[in-house]
């Protein structure tokens, strides 16, 4: 035990001592810089080494001084505009007055620096203020504060590992990248060996080009499996990601059925109770008076089960939709009627994304023609497009309400039938699409979404393949900024196999 301490105690003397030879040689560079003239980045350069300076002083102990050099810093730092020296400024002088008893400057200078990191996005430092802030109001017994900024924690701490999962997805495509150029130089590479070989003899040649054709087909084979292998891998992240939006929709939609079934089962059971206690009291005395009571409370039960039975089947039919949606039967045609599809999607993407924002209430047109003939279709991967469209639809709108509350957000969605195809439409007036970016919507890995929304960019291309290569259809998008966004979908009504 005696031996753990000593240890820890050098440690701690350690660090003291590497911080206290850092300030040092921080300070001698200042010095050093003051006695040259001053440059053109004179006054940044001074900003940063008296910022430096100040946060080894604060580490080593010596709060006084480092408030002193962070206030000189600070003042520098402010004149040259340098957001992130901002930011970093206001954190550390939070840390010092902390660190002097003095709580009011801190809060003071926490606040500040949440302020400019979230106007900068720089959620790192957006977290470490808003924990401090929350453990300051925590102990001031200033509970609302400190709940607000322990969600503003929270939101920054999962943006940043939202940003990470998006890091690792373009890692990983990064990789395969340099995984196919590293192939195709080795390729070329081996093509050079082999060219320089050829003069040898004739029956060489010919051995040393089927070796190599060998090799080479070995190597394409490699290729394209791996291609797949990571193509795959990507697919499912994307469907995972839309899952739990699934998830919340369907347990939310389930809710209002299920609350009505236990709510009819409380009062059956207590009508049947006072039918019950009514034969208990008059088992040989039944009176006439008392009938039309019994009656009214059995009528009552009648009804409550009925309501029980629709309710059931509205479960049922939800139940059977996810079944049929999770169903892994994405290679099998199926003869399907695409407005049934489209409505039990559409209700299936509003519920879901309700689930996350309650406040978001879109007037919903349908316009399904009836005459809509019966398609063969595959139709898990068709549900798949239409929940795409519709839950960029549904954010879309939800990003232009919570700009402008007055905003009253629509979606119109309708099916047309002709000699050769069935067209669907989805329409939102929402924010729109610039017109420089329409062009580049299905590409893969391409999005509008601000980074830390959990897009991947693969959804509308992924939609996109299905349509037109699967389907043999045709998949379209125009949009008047600041208006209307509309997908059309045209898919054959002879639909031929995919090659």
């Amino acid at each position: 035990m005696k031996l753990r301490i000593f240890i820890i105690l050098i440690f701690g003397l350690g660090q003291l001592t590497a911080q206290t030879f850092k300030a040092d040689s921080l300070r001698r560079e200042l010095v050093s810089l003051e006695s040259r003239p001053p440059g053109v980045d004179f006054l940044d350069q001074r900003a940063r080494l008296k910022l430096h300076l100040g946060i080894a002083l604060h580490e080593a102990g010596s709060y006084q001084k480092a408030g002193q050099h962070l206030q000189d810093a600070h003042r520098m730092i402010t004149e040259t505009g340098d957001s992130l020296l901002v930011v970093k400024s206001f954190t550390y002088l939070g840390k010092n007055h902390l660190e002097l008893g003095d709580t009011d400057m801190a809060i003071q200078c926490f606040e500040k620096a949440f302020q400019h990191a979230t106007d900068a996005s720089n959620f790192e430092y957006s977290k470490i203020a808003s924990a401090h802030l929350y453990t300051l109001h925590k102990g001031r017994n200033n509970h609302g504060e400190a709940l607000r900024y322990l969600e503003l924690y929270q939101a920054a701490k999962d943006t940043l590992v939202a940003g990470e999962h998006i890091r690792l997805v373009n890692t990983l495509t990064k990789e395969f990248n340099d995984s196919v150029e590293s192939y195709e130089d080795r390729v070329k590479l081996q093509r050079q060996k082999v060219i320089s070989t050829v003069g040898i003899s004739g029956f060489v040649i010919s051995g040393i080009c089927l070796l190599f054709a060998f090799l080479y087909y070995q190597q394409m084979k490699r290729r394209r499996d791996e291609k797949q292998k990571l193509q795959d891998q990507i697919v499912v992240q994307e469907r995972m990601a839309s899952l739990g939006m699934l998830t919340a929709g369907i347990a939310h939609e389930i809710k209002n059925p299920l609350n009505f079934i236990n709510n009819f089962a409380r009062i059956n059971k207590r009508l049947i109770g006072d039918v019950m206690a009514q034969f208990d009291e008059n088992t040989l005395q039944l009176t006439p008076s008392k009938l039309p009571q019994i009656q009214d409370r059995l009528k009552s039960v009648q009804q409550n089960s009925e309501d029980i039975e629709t309710s059931g089947e509205e479960i049922n039919r939800i139940v059977l939709a996810m079944m049929d949606h999770s169903r892994d039967t994405s290679d099998v045609r199926r003869v399907t009627d695409l407005n049934d599809l489209i409505d039990k999607n559409l209700n299936l993407a509003y519920q879901s994304f309700k689930a996350s924002q309650p406040d978001l209430v879109v007037n919903i047109q349908k316009e399904l023609d009836p005459e809509l003939p019966e398609i063969e279709v595959y139709p898990q991967n068709i549900a798949r497009v239409i929940i795409n469209i519709l839950s960029n639809a549904f954010y879309a709108l939800n990003v232009k309400h919570q700009d402008f509350p007055e905003f009253k957000p629509e979606l119109k969605v309708s099916t047309i039938t002709d000699d050769q195809f069935i067209g669907i439409t989805i329409q939102d007036n929402g924010p729109g699409v610039p017109a420089d970016l329409v062009q580049k919507i299905f590409t893969p890995f391409f999005t509008t979404k601000p980074t830390g929304s959990g897009n991947t960019g693969l959804g509308l291309s992924i939609s996109y393949n299905i349509v037109v290569q699967e389907h043999r259809g045709k998949m379209m998008v125009d949009s008047d900024p600041g208006m209307y966004t509309r997908f059309r979908i045209e898919l054959p009504r002879l639909i031929s196999p995919a090659a």
